[in-house]
């Protein structure tokens, strides 16, 4: 068939020819780290607010851990999450674009460093949740340090750190195994358009 086509339209690239080109798999990983921003950008804006601090994980680390999963090279989870800083202005996240850059880029740095860890493969459900609660764990701790410098209470010391933390911990579980588990989706439906 494919020798069919290349006869029928002189010309005519095939995919995997297109991705020889080093300039189009540069525009290819540009796109998905822009969608993949702000995806989790307006989760982030969209989420459903329930008063319980961590439950938004879902909404905006989940697809985070899905362009971990899709992209798997070395610098996208800080890319999206500097991406992710940049979309906070218009999809209105709060605080400042500086502090979401940090915020959302730090926790982007620790996605690729448990990625990519000697047999810690995102696309496994273990190393998603892993890489879901180090993530979320990172963007609390960056929390913490910022709340330590400033005079203003946050709502989570008035819940408490304690029970804040292990909300943390929970909901970063399930962005790691929501991110993964829309992504083994995704996976099996190609498979099976590409029967």
């Amino acid at each position: 068939m494919k020798q069919l086509r290349t006869a029928t339209h002189p010309g005519l690239q095939t995919l995997p020819q297109w991705w020889e080109h080093r300039n189009f798999r540069i525009v290819v990983q540009i796109m998905l780290v822009v969608g993949f921003s702000a995806l989790a950008a307006l989760g982030k804006a969209i989420h459903p607010s329930q008063g319980i601090p961590g439950s938004s994980s879902i909404y905006w680390l989940g697809p985070m851990i899905l362009g971990a999963a899709t992209m798997r090279w070395p610098g996208a989870g800080m890319a999206m999450g500097i991406g992710m800083g940049f979309f906070s202005m218009p999809f209105g996240l709060g605080h400042t674009m500086g502090y979401n850059l940090a915020l959302y880029g730090s926790t982007g740095v620790l996605i690729d460093i448990i990625t990519h860890l000697p047999k810690m493969n995102i696309r496994n459900p273990f190393t998603a949740i892993i890489t879901g609660l180090g993530a979320h764990l990172s963007k609390f701790a960056f929390i913490m340090g910022a709340a330590a410098m400033s005079p203003v209470i946050k709502h989570f010391e008035i819940v408490g750190v304690l029970n804040s933390l292990g909300l943390h911990i929970a909901f970063g579980i399930a962005a790691g195994f929501f991110g993964w588990g829309i992504f083994r989706l995704g996976q099996g439906a190609g498979k099976k358009l590409l029967k």
